[in-house]
Protein backbone atom coordinates (compact mmCIF):
# COMPACT_ATOMS: atom_id res chain seq x y z
CA UNK A 1 0.00 0.00 0.00
CA UNK A 2 2.92 2.33 0.68
CA UNK A 3 4.04 1.93 -2.93
CA UNK A 4 0.58 2.87 -4.21
CA UNK A 5 0.52 6.00 -2.06
CA UNK A 6 4.05 6.85 -3.20
CA UNK A 7 2.95 6.62 -6.82
CA UNK A 8 -0.10 8.78 -6.07
CA UNK A 9 2.08 11.39 -4.37
CA UNK A 10 4.52 11.33 -7.30
CA UNK A 11 1.72 11.83 -9.80
CA UNK A 12 0.16 14.63 -7.79
CA UNK A 13 3.38 16.59 -7.32
CA UNK A 14 4.98 16.19 -10.73
CA UNK A 15 2.16 16.23 -13.26
CA UNK A 16 0.15 19.25 -14.26
CA UNK A 17 -2.16 17.35 -16.59
CA UNK A 18 -5.68 16.37 -15.61
CA UNK A 19 -7.98 13.67 -16.91
CA UNK A 20 -5.20 11.79 -18.64
CA UNK A 21 -4.21 8.14 -18.56
CA UNK A 22 -0.60 7.13 -17.94
CA UNK A 23 0.94 3.67 -18.39
CA UNK A 24 3.79 2.30 -16.27
CA UNK A 25 4.87 -0.62 -14.09
CA UNK A 26 3.24 -0.87 -10.66
CA UNK A 27 4.49 -2.70 -7.56
CA UNK A 28 2.02 -3.10 -4.66
CA UNK A 29 3.12 -4.40 -1.26
CA UNK A 30 0.35 -5.64 1.04
CA UNK A 31 0.31 -5.43 4.82
CA UNK A 32 1.55 -9.03 4.98
CA UNK A 33 4.71 -8.11 3.06
CA UNK A 34 3.69 -9.79 -0.21
CA UNK A 35 4.53 -7.76 -3.32
CA UNK A 36 2.51 -8.01 -6.53
CA UNK A 37 4.10 -6.69 -9.71
CA UNK A 38 1.93 -5.30 -12.51
CA UNK A 39 3.48 -4.50 -15.87
CA UNK A 40 2.24 -1.71 -18.09
CA UNK A 41 -0.87 -0.81 -16.09
CA UNK A 42 -2.94 2.30 -16.65
CA UNK A 43 -3.33 5.05 -14.04
CA UNK A 44 -5.84 7.85 -14.58
CA UNK A 45 -5.51 11.21 -12.82
CA UNK A 46 -8.57 13.51 -12.72
CA UNK A 47 -9.28 16.74 -10.86
CA UNK A 48 -12.54 16.63 -8.90
CA UNK A 49 -14.86 19.27 -10.39
CA UNK A 50 -15.21 22.41 -8.30
CA UNK A 51 -12.69 21.40 -5.64
CA UNK A 52 -9.48 23.02 -6.83
CA UNK A 53 -6.99 20.77 -5.04
CA UNK A 54 -8.81 17.40 -4.82
CA UNK A 55 -8.18 14.60 -7.28
CA UNK A 56 -9.29 11.08 -8.15
CA UNK A 57 -6.61 8.52 -8.98
CA UNK A 58 -7.77 5.31 -10.69
CA UNK A 59 -5.64 2.22 -11.29
CA UNK A 60 -7.21 0.39 -14.23
CA UNK A 61 -7.88 -3.36 -14.57
CA UNK A 62 -5.83 -4.76 -11.69
CA UNK A 63 -5.52 -8.56 -11.72
CA UNK A 64 -3.18 -10.14 -9.13
CA UNK A 65 -3.49 -13.55 -10.83
CA UNK A 66 -4.51 -14.66 -14.30
CA UNK A 67 -7.80 -16.09 -13.03
CA UNK A 68 -8.64 -13.34 -10.49
CA UNK A 69 -9.43 -9.75 -11.48
CA UNK A 70 -10.07 -6.89 -9.04
CA UNK A 71 -11.07 -4.42 -11.73
CA UNK A 72 -10.42 -0.72 -11.17
CA UNK A 73 -8.99 0.56 -7.87
CA UNK A 74 -10.04 4.17 -7.24
CA UNK A 75 -8.77 6.61 -4.63
CA UNK A 76 -11.10 9.57 -4.33
CA UNK A 77 -10.48 12.89 -2.62
CA UNK A 78 -6.67 12.93 -2.75
CA UNK A 79 -5.44 16.36 -1.70
CA UNK A 80 -2.45 17.99 -3.38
Amino acid sequence: MKKVLSIVFFLMTTLCTFGQVFTDDLHVTSGGGRTTDYTQKEVELKRVAGSGSRYTVTFKKLAPMAYKTFGDFEIDGVMS
